[in-house]
């Protein structure tokens, strides 16, 4: 885990993983958090990407809404 100095807020998270079954190796995989906002009441990344080694982006996520302390009970049943 790697913070910005300036602000403190997570700015990436690297690791070794393995990307298939097909490949022994462990490539590096990199998440990066940008855009940090203030979202109902939370500081959150509203954007942040993850890619595997040197190669682009495999998927940027964006965030457009935060609920805390959310019953999910319900959905666990429904859905396991």
């Amino acid at each position: 885990m790697i913070f910005d100095p300036e602000s403190g807020l997570l700015d990436r998270i690297d690791t070794m993983r393995y990307q298939s079954e097909e490949n022994p190796d462990r490539l590096g995989w990199h998440n990066r958090a940008f855009n940090w906002r203030l979202l109902n009441g939370t500081v959150v990344p509203l954007t942040s990407t993850t890619q595997w080694g040197d190669a682009a982006p495999w998927a940027t996520w964006e965030i457009d809404d935060v609920s805390l302390n959310v019953e999910v009970s319900e959905r666990f049943a429904a859905f396991g």
